[in-house]
């Protein structure tokens, strides 16, 4: 994994989630919070076991959970570049695969050229994945795997760091796009909903994940690309 001392060497930029993790996300310590508190009501303490060992199984089995959603998220996130590559992918996600194409052919186009998973770089000494993009049709997505029915998914809200990435991402292209996150069901397949962000919305956080990144520049004392 690169660390700071191999960016400084290589004058490595950081990515944009880097960045936006140096603000406080509230919405997050929530979600982990839940998890320890479920964790916590399925394991009870045993005869014999200290306070320590058992909040560190309790926070194992937390992590054990977490970890599970991640790489489901992954997957399905992986289904979904592969099938706009071109690409085969397991079967196990058409479901969720032909949800979010649906959505996109009808929000943004059914002749949108898209292009998953396309490495973008900002002069300001940044870098990032556009998870889907086609410049043609004007529109960037970022896809979001979550836990859910339809009717959960159609009533989910979106964040700041939602809209920092997809800001700080909209600025490496063409500052004119619109942009969406689609929620993507993990355990409902064929649940997803399209939720695009206005552009006033994206205006005031990309002003703060320039913010961010300034803080994270000088915090670290690292200033990628500066003499370019």
């Amino acid at each position: 994994k690169t660390r700071l001392n191999h960016a400084r060497k290589l004058d490595l930029a950081p990515g944009v989630t880097t960045i936006i993790k140096q603000a406080h996300a509230e919405q997050l310590v929530n979600w982990r919070i839940g998890q320890a508190v479920l964790a916590a009501k399925t394991l009870d303490q045993q005869e014999g076991e200290d306070d320590r060992t058992y909040l560190q199984r309790v926070h194992d089995d937390a992590n054990t959970h977490a970890r599970e959603a991640a790489r489901i998220g992954t997957e399905v996130h992986a289904a979904i570049e592969s099938h706009y590559r071109g690409q085969a992918y397991p079967e196990q996600y058409n479901a969720h695969v032909a949800a979010v194409d649906e959505l996109l052919r009808n929000y943004c186009g059914e002749d949108a050229d898209w292009q998953p998973e396309a490495g973008v770089v900002s002069p300001l000494g940044y870098g990032t994945k556009a998870d889907c993009v086609s410049v043609r049709n004007g529109w960037l997505v970022d896809f979001k795997g979550c836990d859910g029915t339809q009717e959960q998914l159609d009533a989910k809200r979106t964040y700041e760091s939602h809209h920092m990435q997809l800001a700080a991402t909209r600025d490496c292209i063409d500052a004119e796009l619109r942009c969406a996150i689609v929620w993507v069901s993990r355990d409902h397949p064929g649940a997803a909903a399209f939720c695009e962000v206005d552009d006033d919305v994206l205006i005031q956080n990309l002003e703060m994940f320039r913010h961010l990144l300034g803080y994270w520049q000088a915090k670290n004392n690292h200033y990628p690309w500066r003499a370019q």
